[in-house]
């Protein structure tokens, strides 16, 4: 399939174009290409050369032959399609691009964005457009901040990097679920203590590997820090920093399991303070080793 590329120019552009195989038509949906772009304050876009029949400048906009879905979860822009017309997009908002559809997209200048977007074709979403249910002229979607649409993504992206047997299949059904996700999503703004938790569990997942000030956090969704606590555990269950801790041994155990880097740079990658921590925290929420788990995710048996 090809190695995920990360554009020199540009260390925040991650993507991988998928070659097409005639057993991926036989599921009704393909992904062609994933990717993940973080555009700064007045840099090029699009940020990178793209293969024949992707890339385009603003002035000349671009007809594709298949959908793709775009998700901004920073910043805001413009959208343009010939049935839409002109129309804003901030964070929070999903495009649909549909095939045969001239159009154009790009980040405010002065805000610059970040995207997550997948490409996709097949009988199941031509059938979908067909029926309506995607339409040229319903482009853009307000799907708020959902941890539910950007794990889709998230899942995609390593899904397609790990470049398994199977994750063709795999990168198929998320981008359905994907689809089903931003059709089914309901903001939650009508329930403040709700959209306050959303916002930022939201936050969580989108800087799981970092290290998060929680009580910066609590002051970004406006609220006061014991508040904040107390409704998020209410709420999710965990506590804010319970919460980031699980997702950050979740993304250590696939790291292992799809990938061969080494547990030091694993634990390196996901700014744990040192590799010894990382180990000892592991194995205590695991109940085995990194490199046991990394043998028993590969089918080594528990035991090794």
């Amino acid at each position: 399939m090809g190695a995920f590329r990360r554009h020199s120019a540009m260390k925040n552009y991650d993507f991988k174009y998928l070659p097409l195989s005639p057993a991926d038509r036989a599921w009704g949906l393909h992904v062609t290409a994933v990717g993940q772009s973080r555009v700064a304050a007045h840099e090029q876009y699009p940020p990178a050369p793209h293969p024949e029949g992707y890339g385009y400048e603003w002035p000349d906009a671009r007809v594709l032959q298949e959908f793709q879905c775009i998700y901004i979860v920073r910043g805001e822009g413009v959208f343009e399609s010939e049935a839409t017309g002109r129309v804003k997009v901030e964070a929070g908002n999903l495009c649909f691009l549909l095939p045969d559809e001239w159009h154009r997209y790009r980040p405010d200048p002065e805000t610059g964005w970040d995207e997550y977007w997948v490409s996709f074709d097949g009988d199941m979403p031509r059938r979908l457009l067909e029926q309506g249910i995607l339409s040229p002229h319903q482009a853009v979607y307000d799907v708020g901040l959902n941890e539910s649409i950007l794990r889709c993504y998230k899942d995609l992206i390593n899904v397609v990097k790990a470049d398994r047997i199977g994750c063709r299949q795999i990168a198929a059904t998320l981008t359905a679920q994907l689809i089903a996700r931003a059709r089914a999503a309901i903001r939650v703004d009508d329930d403040p203590a709700q959209k306050m938790v959303s916002d930022a569990v939201f936050y969580i997942e989108k800087n799981v590997d970092q290290p998060i000030d929680f009580k910066q956090l609590a002051e970004k969704v406006n609220v006061g820090y014991s508040s904040f606590r107390h409704e998020f555990k209410r709420h999710i269950g965990l506590s804010p920093k319970q919460y980031h801790l699980q997702l950050r041994i979740s993304n250590a155990k696939s790291l292992l399991t799809n990938t061969t880097l080494t547990v030091n740079e694993i634990a390196g990658a996901l700014n744990f303070s040192s590799p010894y921590y990382f180990m000892k925290l592991f194995k205590k929420r695991v109940e085995m080793s990194p490199t046991q788990w990394r043998t028993f995710s590969r089918g080594g048996g528990r035991e090794a």
